[in-house]
């Protein structure tokens, strides 16, 4: 959690010897893979980019519902001219997981 908590306000510090993260007066996108997960039910899709730039939005919410909602930022970096920006994986069932392609 703390390394989250760190790329969405910016730094790449760690947390002090007390236990908190500072925030930088100038918060700095951090470089950084990239997975999202959505799940419908028992499906689910993934995305995974290797990197990304990341820095959090403005619209932290508290909503009950929601416990804290942190948007961010990310946008997709090139690693190379000749390799993909990411890769999704077909929908699968996860009661099965994702199964290699044949």
């Amino acid at each position: 959690m703390a390394i989250a908590v760190a790329v969405y306000y910016g730094t790449d510090k760690g947390l002090d010897s007390k236990g908190l993260l500072s925030i930088p007066t100038r918060p700095a996108a951090q470089n950084r893979a990239l997975m999202i997960a959505a799940v419908h039910g028992t499906k689910a899709v993934v995305w995974h980019y290797p990197k990304t730039s990341i820095i959090g939005a403005d619209s932290v919410t508290m909503a009950p519902a929601a416990l804290g909602e942190m948007p961010v930022k990310a946008t997709v970096v090139a690693l190379n001219q000749s390799a993909p920006l990411g890769t999704v994986a077909p929908v699968f069932d996860l009661d099965v997981g994702l199964q290699a392609a044949a």
